[in-house]
């Protein structure tokens, strides 16, 4: 009952009915994981960090969660604040490609708490562009860091990083600092040339399908963006990958398209893509996090339905990327439609006079 009116409440905007029902909850039965996994992200978003991410770890004891798994896999004590002078750890991704990006941030702290060797254990997408971030001193596969997990002193995930550093909305770190291949970036920048004279703004219009929220956060397709292409001296490039890709390599009639997604080999080269382009458009997806990290403006196209705990609630801006990040949200009884004519007519106010750049 407390699961279906948090949900509810969510969806009509009463927080402080949600966040009640699941204290209730929880006052009835402690060891309710579900409800008190929901709790810690209704209170992350909003912006009590000091709770929610004390809560949200405990992921940890839910045995349906792939976060109780990995605490059998890895054979290390797993890091809970202990001083970290002279250890090592070893960092284990679980959740999503963009999580990791946002997360990233945490590596120098780690560092800074006297950690003399961190080993990110990550999919084979993050590999290159994570080998050059600052604290992480050896990026390797699950499976190769799974056999080497004993000789680290402790593991932990990034995204409990900001429990164990007390992170708060006035502390949190900045962005990653990402560094493109410079041999990527001269690749890339010769596709980009065999676009007209002008600005240069990517799209990701779909995010991953295996995602809880993917019925709400990807657009339905590509041409529900078409009105974008109204906007004089701008040219289009996708960098759809996996779902949607299709459209991208045969875009609608009239909606000139230079689509780069297929080509793609990881998030090296979206990087070296992105810090070429003068604005990124995108849903809720990695994207998001690369373009805001690398400093490139980025606009967000955010549902109505089940917003993700970090862009937080009624902001244009996130905490999290304070510079480069605009949100875009769709109002309660807004279709896309509604939503994309916003950032058409952003984009019209943005590149209406020469030299003009995007505000994040």
């Amino acid at each position: 009952m407390a699961l279906f009116l948090f949900n509810s409440d969510t969806l009509l905007g009463n927080l402080t009915d949600a966040e009640a029902a699941f204290r209730r909850a929880l006052a009835i039965r402690a060891d309710y994981h579900d409800a008190k996994v929901s709790l810690a992200t209704l209170l992350l978003c909003m912006g009590e960090f000091e709770e929610g991410w004390r809560l949200y770890d405990s992921r940890y004891d839910q045995p349906g969660f792939i976060h109780h798994q990995t605490q059998s896999l890895l054979q290390c004590p797993r890091w809970r604040g202990e001083a970290l002078a002279g250890k090592s750890l070893l960092v284990w991704q679980e959740d999503g490609l963009g999580d990791m990006v946002q997360f990233g941030r945490y590596f120098p702290r780690l560092k800074v708490q006297g950690a003399v060797h961190i080993a990110f254990a990550c999919a084979p997408a993050l590999h290159r562009l994570f080998a050059a971030v600052e604290g992480v001193d050896a990026v390797l596969d699950h499976e190769a860091a799974l056999a080497r997990a004993s000789e680290y002193d402790y593991w932990t995930s990034p995204m409990s990083m900001p429990l164990h550093l007390r992170t708060t909305t006035d502390t949190i770190p900045d962005p990653i600092r990402l560094t493109a291949d410079p041999l990527l970036v001269e690749h890339w920048r010769a596709r980009l040339a065999t676009l007209p004279p002008g600005r240069k703004i990517g799209l990701v219009w779909k995010g991953n399908p295996k995602h809880h929220n993917d019925a709400n956060r990807s657009m339905p397709s590509l041409a529900t963006l078409a009105p974008l292409w109204s906007v004089p001296g701008v040219s289009f490039v996708s960098l759809q990958k996996g779902q949607g890709e299709e459209e991208g390599q045969s875009p609608p009639a009239g909606l000139a398209l230079l689509h780069l997604g297929t080509e793609l080999t990881d998030f090296a080269d979206t990087a070296a893509i992105i810090g070429e382009l003068d604005l990124v458009i995108c849903v809720d997806t990695s994207a998001a996090h690369i373009a805001a990290s690398l400093g490139k403006p980025c606009w967000v196209l955010l549902p109505r339905e089940d917003i993700d705990w970090r862009w937080m609630r009624e902001r244009e801006d996130s905490p999290w990327y304070p510079q480069t990040l605009r949100l875009f949200r769709q109002a309660a009884d807004e279709s896309w439609s509604t939503a994309v004519e916003r950032v058409r007519l952003a984009c019209m106010a943005t590149f209406a006079s020469p030299g003009h750049s995007p505000p994040g």
